[in-house]
């Protein structure tokens, strides 16, 4: 009846693309198939309403792809079934300046595995869209590496040296960190993976990947997507954000560093502040207690050692004054130069995470991760020298770290991941501090009144009289 027509009205898309501001474009998406060789016989709906099943798309979705594709085109939506969107146009879309032949890559591999006519037709875009955006992360890892110079075409063909950092320099460029004046164009991680042989089977790539850079799949993605999709994206769909170090660069680590830990871990993914630094902070463990404590986010401790090492260690819970360890296996050290280096924590290993102890009877003083307080892998002791890194301990992965087992700091920086919020909680923290330690001083001198032995036993310099010995003359 009249319910179920306004019903279907509601649901219809050409009322969601009114409401949206969005071009009326869904009634007439049928026109941009036609008769398809690749799709089912029978009218344009049919075709239509096939893509949509085939791909798992909704209204929304290919109204999304049926105007880029338009773009594309240079034709008004919604496309011809004879559009057609040439080689040159993806490319320029699609490139990246780190690999501008990413593009043509991947309009070529779209036509020859996912094209049912002559060149890239609005189903064989749309195909396309969705195998690079969408699946799962080898699989879009794939995909990519196909598209990339130095290698060949097929679907497990071993990934070159050459291959792999053009894709790791075009996750880095999405990722914010382009390659800068300074930088070697072959990021120090590919050398992690290539430094006994010149490719890699693709699943032994592929495992590297899932296990030291498990979020460059969404880079990936994040760039993809709303290229693709523009307004249709989910709201529920969390893209990758690069990190961005709000208050100046830092003396250890490149914007390509810390892409890659971000790669990593994303609680380190956004904003990066520094809470501390000795080039403007000072070389005092004191000082860096009072910038990490409280702090409610990821902290990153970077170091350069005066080997000329850069590492650190990565904290995701807050920093607490104690005589034990404590932590979570979000925590993890890592090496930035002169190799690069993701040590996580061991499976089944000790939970020996995270150590912060300035006051504990009979136990080192100091800041650290790993091992044990007979010996820690990383730790910084209050007096800042003499510092220890072990290339292995029973809780995170072996690897060298510093430039030998006992380092001097040349520069020490601590950087918080986790917002305002965190900087907010912090802030409430220093306060409750001051005045817990406002009220240990102040105390209710009058409660002591009570007799003339309470006054001079504890307040005779306050209370002028009241005992024999205060009233006694001693003139004489």
């Amino acid at each position: 009846g009249r319910a179920a027509r306004r019903a279907a009205a509601r649901r219809s898309p050409a009322r969601w693309a009114a409401r949206s501001g969005a071009p009326t474009l869904v009634p007439c998406l049928a026109c941009a198939f036609g008769p398809h060789p690749g799709l089912p016989m029978g009218n344009s709906e049919s075709a239509a309403a096939s893509l949509r099943q085939q791909l798992a798309l909704n209204d929304e979705e290919v109204a999304s792809l049926s105007t880029r594709f338009a773009e594309l085109t240079g034709a008004a939506p919604p496309p011809a079934p004879d559009a057609r969107v040439s080689r040159d146009a993806y490319a320029a879309a699609f490139g990246v300046e780190s690999c501008p032949a990413m593009g043509g890559g991947m309009y070529d591999l779209i036509v020859r595995e996912w094209a049912d006519g002559e060149g890239m037709d609005f189903p064989a875009f749309a195909r396309g869209a969705v195998r690079f955006s969408r699946g799962a992360s080898n699989t879009i890892l794939r995909h990519f590496l196909r598209c990339l110079p130095g290698g060949g075409d097929g679907e497990d063909e071993p990934v070159t040296r050459e291959r792999a950092a053009a894709l790791l320099s075009v996750c880095l460029e999405l990722a914010g960190a382009p390659a800068g004046p300074g930088d070697d164009p072959l990021p120090l991680a590919v050398d992690a993976v290539f430094s006994a042989a010149p490719s890699q089977d693709l699943p032994a790539f592929l495992a590297f990947v899932n296990e030291c850079l498990p979020h460059l799949p969404r880079v990936l993605t994040s760039w993809m997507a709303p290229l693709c999709f523009s307004t249709a994206v989910p709201a529920s769909f969390r893209p990758y954000r690069g990190p961005s170090l709000v208050d100046g660069p830092s003396d250890v680590a490149s914007l390509r560093d810390t892409a890659l830990l971000s790669l990593y871990s994303e609680p380190l993914q956004g904003e990066w502040t520094r809470l501390y630094t000795t080039q403007s902070d000072g070389t005092s463990f004191n000082r860096v207690c009072h910038h990490v404590l409280g702090y409610a986010g990821a902290t990153v401790v970077l170091v350069r050692d005066r080997g000329g090492a850069a590492f650190g260690m990565a904290a995701t819970e807050r920093w607490k004054e104690s005589n034990s360890f404590y932590g979570s296996s979000g925590c993890f050290l890592f090496r930035l130069r002169p190799s690069f280096a993701i040590l996580r924590p061991k499976l089944g290993g000790d939970d020996h995470f995270m150590y912060l102890n300035m006051k504990g009877y009979r136990l080192p003083h100091g800041l650290g991760m790993g091992g044990s307080t007979d010996g820690f892998r990383l730790f910084i002791p209050e007096a800042m020298e003499a510092c220890a890194a072990r290339q292995s301990d029973s809780t995170f992965e072996a690897g060298a770290l510093a430039s030998s087992g006992s380092f001097e700091i040349e520069t020490l920086e601590v950087w918080g991941c986790g917002g305002d919020e965190a900087l907010r909680a912090q802030a409430k923290h220093r306060s409750n501090r001051a005045d817990l330690v406002r009220k240990a001083r102040t105390v209710d001198k009058a409660q002591f009144a009570n007799s003339d032995f309470d006054r001079e036993m504890f307040l005779s310099k306050t209370f002028g009289g009241g005992g024999a010995a205060a009233k006694r003359d001693y003139s004489a």
